[in-house]
């Protein structure tokens, strides 16, 4: 199991040196695309511009949208997995879909991090935040949550994009349907009851934690937060796993992988 990790890491890295164009042009891209998303919601607020906290929130959950945005693409590239012939020798080497969508999650780190510290520094030069993270262990602990969970999650979008037999409807759902229910975009802008509905989601429990470490605002006890977000992953292990055991089964019997 190590070996296959670290295989695919190292698959991730080779990955990530061999698409440096295609890399180069998201990275500049997409943090600018996120940016002036939150611009068109400040045209219709701005007095949220005098009000340093939910300004500091707001770039904290551009950060996390782009992390969304970055994890999708986990999912997605099952399409260049089944173009290319990939699935059945991962099937046949006993290679769990999770571990080889764990590769390309490297590029995903990696995009992360450089494009974080883009849109970090872009909000921090516009809007004038402060530049901290109020609580830097429980920071780090929820992102990491948060990798693992997108890992699993981006498993079962895969297997969905290959029931569905068409990645658009699974993308287009999603792509605008988890930031909003995540807490990408902080609840504290929106009316009570909206704020009220989105903490009833799980992905909220998974993005919120990390913004909320980042400015030290938690809507709960950190702790029970922890507790809920480690329920929340094993879950959605334990999902991911059930769905890619249909997923062979179901493969086995038609005797191909295809999205047509």
């Amino acid at each position: 199991m190590l070996n296959k990790i670290f295989a695919e890491i190292e698959r991730g890295f080779a990955l990530w040196k061999s698409y440096k164009i295609f890399l180069i042009s998201d990275l500049i891209s997409t943090p600018f695309w996120i940016y002036f998303f939150i611009l068109a919601i400040l045209i219709y607020a701005q007095h949220l511009l005098n009000d340093r906290f939910i300004m500091t929130n707001l770039m904290w959950g551009l950060f996390m949208f782009f992390f969304i945005s970055s994890f999708m693409w986990l999912g997605n590239s099952v399409i260049i997995i089944l173009q290319q012939g990939i699935m059945e020798n991962i099937i046949l080497t006993n290679t769990k879909l999770s571990i080889h969508i764990f590769g390309r999650g490297i590029i995903s780190i990696l995009d992360t991090t450089i494009g974080g510290i883009i849109i970090i520094l872009m909000s921090y030069f516009t809007f004038k935040v402060t530049l901290y993270i109020a609580d830097p262990l429980f920071f780090i602990i929820f992102l990491i949550l948060a990798f693992l969970f997108f890992i699993f999650f981006s498993t079962i979008y895969a297997i969905l994009i290959i029931a569905v037999r068409s990645p658009w409807i699974i993308t287009n759902i999603l792509q605008f349907i988890l930031p909003f229910f995540s807490g990408a975009i902080p609840i504290q802008i929106f009316q009570k009851e909206i704020a009220g509905i989105i903490t009833y989601s799980p992905l909220f429990y998974i993005v919120g934690p990390v913004v909320a470490s980042a400015t030290g605002y938690y809507i709960m006890d950190k702790y029970l937060l922890l507790t809920i977000a480690l329920i929340i992953v094993l879950f959605t292990a334990s999902i991911s796993n059930y769905l890619e055991k249909l997923l062979i089964k179901k493969a086995l019997k038609e005797g191909k992988f295809s999205l047509f």
